[in-house]
């Protein structure tokens, strides 16, 4: 047990139920860790409370706030219930997803690598600028609430900057779509993934050949293969069990026996495409750009072996893990 007093100043930092602590030893030391806690809902209101300017005075909270990106000054806090009830949604959209895409449970663990995948999810699901940019913006409360949490773990510490939301708006301006969309197939794929490294042709060719996102392609734990099955935990807790090339499989697992898992850093993969698909001359779409592709060619195969268009876009709906068919519509135009 910790000693009283110990016990007293982190009740202090944060109610009880918010922070947990754990214990090592190391050389004889004893070291206390700090940590959230507790449900997505329970932790997002953690994160509400140091945000909270509901009843305050705007103008006052923004002479001493922080600057936007035009160089303005604005509210650290949310003043309005319902820009409040978007930022709650988006926190405990972004704690859920942390959970089942990287398994942390603990908001404060939240790394860029985490955001910009759930951005990346976004603007896969063709959402547009508009929309991701809001969701960037609550972020950037979000941020700010994380930061005001004094009792954390030192390796939480900057996890996510205000610099890295900057960074994330700017790619997603150049990945986003504005308004009318636009086709965002390759016109040849295959000679663009051949001219990729091996790491990042894995990733590609999950994509390009068996339709997964980038996230799911990029992260694959020993677990779920099984032989040369791969499962997959899709958006919105839809699983889906993809029969993959014995190539394919002998090459994740030899990643799997050197580095515990296949793990590929989503900014290395999109640059190393960027640059390749330059290079061959295409205009770059995308990660997922493979995923345009991959739909389209799905379509063609199930109407060949007779299918009607409808039963062809149900069948290809489901191969891609959306819940429903106009969805997968807006890869097809």
């Amino acid at each position: 047990m910790l000693p009283r007093k110990t016990k007293q100043k982190i009740g202090y930092l944060l109610p009880k139920k918010a922070i947990g602590t754990q214990q090592n030893y190391n050389a004889g030391e004893k070291k206390k860790r700090l940590f959230m806690r507790g449900s997505v809902n329970y932790q997002v209101k953690q994160i509400w409370h140091k945000i909270d300017g509901i009843g305050t005075s705007k103008l006052e909270s923004r002479s001493n706030g922080i600057q936007n990106n035009y160089g303005q000054k604005v509210s650290e806090k949310v003043h309005s219930f319902r820009y409040k009830d978007e930022v709650i949604r988006t926190a405990k959209d972004l704690g859920t997803f942390a959970r089942e895409k990287f398994n942390v449970k603990d908001m404060q663990a939240i790394s860029r690598e985490i955001v910009e995948s759930f951005i990346q999810e976004k603007i896969q699901n063709n959402v547009s600028y508009n929309t991701i940019s809001n969701y960037i913006s609550h972020l950037q409360k979000i941020q700010i609430g994380l930061e005001k949490i004094g009792a954390k773990l030192e390796s939480h510490n900057n996890l996510f900057t205000r610099d890295d939301l900057k960074e994330i708006r700017e790619l997603t301006k150049e990945q986003a779509y504005k308004t009318e969309h636009q086709a965002r197939e390759y016109i040849n794929p295959e000679r663009i993934i051949s001219n990729l490294d091996e790491k990042y042709q894995i990733v590609a060719r999950l994509q390009f050949e068996y339709g997964l996102r980038v996230a799911e392609a990029s992260r694959i734990n020993e677990y779920q293969l099984n032989g040369n099955f791969l499962t997959i935990q899709g958006k919105g807790g839809y699983t889906l069990t993809k029969e993959i090339s014995k190539d394919l499989v002998n090459k994740i697992n030899s990643y799997i026996e050197k580095e515990k898992s296949f793990n590929v850093s989503y900014n290395s993969y999109s640059n190393a495409l960027k640059k390749v698909v330059q290079e061959v001359g295409e205009k770059y779409s995308g990660t997922h750009g493979f995923r345009y592709n991959y739909a389209q060619n799905k379509m063609d195969f199930y109407q060949n072996q007779g299918y009607s268009r409808n039963e062809a876009l149900k069948m290809t709906s489901k191969d891609m893990g959306h819940h429903r068919a106009e969805i997968t519509e807006v890869y097809l135009r």
